[in-house]
C-alpha cells in the first residue's frame, strides 16, 4: 500500500484544503465550519505523532478552501494564501508581508497557487465553469489572465511547478468526469492530455510539482479511493489507486499526503 503511517490532525473541513512541505516543516491550510481560513505547521512526525502549531486565522467568512505556497522571490517570501472571499472573489494574501489582492473574478472552488519561472501563478475555476490562469511577477499584481473557453470544470483545479514544468490538472465536465493534465507554457497556453485510466474524479485535482509532478484525486469509479499519478504527462507515467478514501481532493507534497475521512477529519500520511 503506497500510503502508510497515517496520523489524524484533529482539524476538520468539508472543503478542499492544501498541504505544503517546506524544508523540514509541513504546512496545512483549511477552512473551518465557520468559514475561517486556518493555518498550522509542524515538523515531520517524531515519536509516532505529529504536533501541529496553529497560527492566527488568515481570513473569515470565506466561501472556498484555501491554497498555500511558500514564496521564493525577494518581494514575496513566506506563505502566500489564496481563497474565495465572502463575496466569492478570488483573493490572494501574503502572510506577514502586507501584500493583498482581490481579483474581479469569482469562484466557488479552491484556487491553486504555484511558483514557476520566478512568477507566482494562480489557477481557478470560474463560476461559469471555465478554467483561468494568471501570474504575478511583482508584488501580487496579477497579469496575463488566460481564460480557457474549451476547458471547463466544476471542481478545484491543481497547479504545480518545478524547474522544468508548470502543470495544471482538473476534473472535466464530461460524463466520466475525466482527469485532464496540461503542461502550461510561459505564455499560459495549455498542451494537454486526458489521463487514460478507469478513474474519473469525484473531487477536484491537486498537483504537486517538486521534485517530480504528481496529480491526486478521489476516484468517481471506485468509491472515492485515492488516485495518484506520477509524471502524468510523460510516456512512463505511473498510476496508483489506494484503498484509502477521501471526501475532498487529497493533496500530496514532499512525500506526505493529506486527505479527509468519513467524519471530515484531515489525516496526514507518508507516501
Amino acid at each position: 500500500m503506497p500510503i502508510h503511517d497515517m496520523w489524524p490532525t484533529g482539524f476538520t473541513t468539508k472543503l478542499d484544503f492544501t498541504l505544503c512541505k517546506v524544508g523540514k516543516n509541513l504546512w496545512l491550510a483549511w477552512t473551518d465550519a465557520e468559514g475561517g481560513v486556518q493555518l498550522a505547521h509542524s515538523q515531520p512526525p517524531a515519536s509516532g505523532k505529529i504536533v501541529w502549531t496553529l497560527k492566527d486565522e488568515v481570513a473569515a467568512g470565506v466561501t472556498t478552501g484555501p491554497s498555500i505556497v511558500m514564496g521564493s522571490e525577494g518581494y514575496l517570501t513566506g506563505i502566500v494564501v489564496a481563497y474565495g472571499n465572502a463575496k466569492g472573489n478570488v483573493e490572494v494574501i501574503q502572510i506577514d508581508g502586507g501584500y493583498q489582492n482581490t481579483l474581479d473574478d469569482t469562484t466557488s472552488q479552491r484556487p491553486s497557487l504555484a511558483w514557476w519561472t520566478a512568477r507566482l501563478w494562480i489557477a481557478w475555476t470560474g463560476d461559469d465553469g471555465h478554467l483561468h490562469t494568471a501570474f504575478a511577477s511583482e508584488k501580487l499584481e496579477f497579469g496575463n489572465l488566460k481564460t480557457y473557453d474549451d476547458d471547463t470544470s466544476f471542481a478545484s483545479p491543481g497547479l504545480g511547478g518545478n524547474e522544468v514544468n508548470l502543470t495544471l490538472g482538473w476534473t472535466g465536465t464530461n460524463d466520466r468526469r475525466s482527469v485532464f493534465i496540461a503542461d502550461v507554457d510561459a505564455d499560459g497556453d495549455l498542451h494537454m492530455k486526458e489521463l487514460d485510466d478507469d478513474d474519473g474524479s469525484a473531487t477536484g485535482v491537486a498537483v504537486s510539482g517538486s521534485p517530480e509532478t504528481i496529480a491526486t484525486w478521489a476516484s468517481a469509479d471506485h468509491a472515492n479511493q485515492i488516485c495518484i499519478a506520477t509524471n502524468p504527462l510523460q510516456y512512463d507515467a505511473k498510476f496508483t489507486r489506494d484503498p484509502l478514501t477521501s471526501n475532498v481532493t487529497p493533496f500530496l507534497s514532499g512525500g506526505f499526503i493529506a486527505y479527509t475521512d468519513a467524519n471530515d477529519e484531515i489525516w496526514v500520511g507518508r507516501f
